[in-house]
């Protein structure tokens, strides 16, 4: 199951069809460290730009000629030809392929920890331990090792994964470092890690830069820091100001990394822009920088053989770390045939009833439309869930009473994050919910409200979940053996692997200092 689950990089293997191929993960003690020779990267830039040109590659000439042997081999594209038009079958290689990423709520459960848990925003003091409830800590050890998968795959589909967040720096590296210091490693500020573009403050350079031409003196004129205070002295803005403001953000942002991205050898065409976050800023973002391009608004003509293909998912907001972590294991699978879908892509799963078939549609892959997955679904579309005996997990404080009627004097109440055994489910037609019953403490509890879907305990599932996940592993694993589907070229004559036993698969081998299996929930 491990195997099929880790899909993705299980293509890596010596016997797989092309897929994946040309990143290494090697193993460091803080995690999976993305860790590719330099020259591996130039060399397929290199191919690339010969292609894209109409040129072939040669082994004998250029500026790798006097490489190893292993590099000397002839860099080969598969189905391309060395023509112009058939340079469009690069879009899904790493070299070609800009990922954006969101960090809260997206990658990080801001919303759980800091609104859920309220746990206060500032670290620890210096030289001290911070100690979290043992319920939480059984989370963030499941999400822990969802999102280092997934940043593991992200890495490998993509030459330029860029988490791009509206919020103030050093946010994210305090996160990291408080919370999942098994991910520094992505963000060690190598060539290879995971970009941060913290989109206020580039927003705010780039205004201050405006009109300054070629000297930064300039932006201390008078009319200048006049401006800069008028800014300052004026009113709150209103709900849209402040929308398009954090839109206007995240797409400079953007706009920087994907003018730098696609501007490596001369006449490079963007090709592959994917963006993830939980808010319609990224989406909106992502699409003005799309349209802008094919406009001409940027620096440079835009060639006329340039397809620019964006895709864009606007995920779930405000998830439970249960929910992020179960959406960071299927987008770690989903991930690949988002890479290689020969086309646009703009889905909002924000509220949608049913998001696989949402996906299924848009990646036209009918078989994930076919996998019950009820677990995606928000908290207030989850009516279809069943609810029934069995083990649940306290989301909001929910009070214990002597019967089922609310109207019954509480006798405790339930925290957050505490695992309760729900020994009998009833529906209370006068509250318009259902509820449970506790054996311990003694008495019921509501589940949920029957009018707006929402919940106070969500059911503890994982034997279903992980069905569901394998159910989507093989219909992306037939998706990705497809001849149909764009294949990435292997670089340097041969399949990248994953350290360890030739041909493991990243799954197969547990991260370090984390159980192969997070350890099941109990009460």
């Amino acid at each position: 199951r491990e195997g099929i689950g880790a899909v993705a990089l299980a293509m890596l293997a010596p016997d797989a069809p092309p897929g994946l191929g040309h990143h290494v993960a090697t193993r460091a003690r803080g995690g999976f460290k993305p860790a590719l020779p330099k020259i591996v990267s130039e060399v397929s830039l290199q191919a690339a730009a010969n292609v894209e040109l109409g040129e072939e590659s040669d082994e004998d000439t250029g500026p790798f000629a006097n490489s190893t042997t292993a590099l000397k081999a002839r860099v080969s594209i598969d189905s391309v030809s060395g023509s112009v038009a058939s340079s469009g079958w690069q879009f899904a290689e790493p070299t070609q392929t800009l990922l954006f990423l969101d960090w809260d709520d997206t990658l990080f459960p801001c919303t759980e920890l800091f609104d859920r848990w309220r746990l206060p925003r500032s670290l620890a003091p210096l030289g001290r331990e911070e100690a979290f409830p043992e319920e939480l800590e059984r989370d963030l050890v499941k999400w822990r090792f969802a999102v280092q998968e997934y940043l593991s795959i992200a890495c490998a589909v993509s030459d330029r994964c860029v988490v791009v967040t509206n919020s103030n720096p050093p946010w994210v590296e305090s996160c990291v470092r408080r919370f999942a210091p098994n991910l520094l490693p992505f963000f060690d500020g190598g060539a290879r890690s995971v970009r941060i573009v913290y989109a206020g403050e580039a927003l705010r350079f780039a205004r201050l830069m405006s009109g300054a031409g070629d000297s930064p003196a300039r932006c201390c004129e008078p009319r200048r820091v006049h401006r800069a205070l008028l800014d300052l002295l004026r009113a709150p803005p209103s709900r849209e100001e402040r929308k398009a403001e954090l839109t206007q953000a995240k797409l400079t942002g953007m706009r920087q990394e994907a003018t730098n991205f696609y501007s490596r050898y001369p006449g490079q065409t963007w090709k592959n822009i994917i963006s993830l976050g939980d808010m319609r800023y990224e989406r909106d973002a992502v699409q003005e920088l799309s349209l802008g391009r094919a406009a001409g608004r940027g620096a440079g003509p835009v060639p006329a053989r340039e397809r620019l293909r964006t895709k864009a998912l606007v995920l779930p907001g405000a998830p439970s770390m249960t929910e992020l972590t179960l959406w960071l294991r299927l987008l770690r699978l989903l991930l690949p045939v988002l890479v290689r879908f020969d086309g646009d892509v703009d889905v909002d799963l924000y509220k949608t009833s049913d998001p696989l078939r949402r996906l299924a549609k848009a990646f036209s892959l009918p078989g994930l439309a076919g996998v019950h997955f009820p677990h995606l679904r928000q908290s207030w579309v989850h009516t279809s869930l069943p609810d029934a005996p069995g083990v649940y997990r306290i989301v909001y404080t929910v009070a214990v009473t002597s019967g089922m009627r609310q109207i019954a004097p509480p006798a405790c109440y339930v925290q957050p994050g505490r695992f309760v055994d729900v020994a009998e489910v009833a529906r209370c037609d006068e509250d318009r919910c259902i509820c449970g019953r506790l054996e311990e403490p003694q008495g019921w509890i509501t589940l949920m409200n029957l009018d707006n879907g929402y919940r106070w305990a969500e059911k503890e599932d994982d034997h279903c979940i992980e069905e569901a996940l394998d159910e989507v592993a093989v219909v992306v694993q037939d998706a990705l053996c497809d001849p149909q589907m764009p294949a990435v070229s292997q670089h340097l004559g041969a399949p990248a692997v994953l350290s360890g036993a030739p041909g493991r698969s990243l799954a197969a081998t547990p991260a370090p200092d984390l159980p192969s299996e997070a350890p099941r929930r109990t009460k």
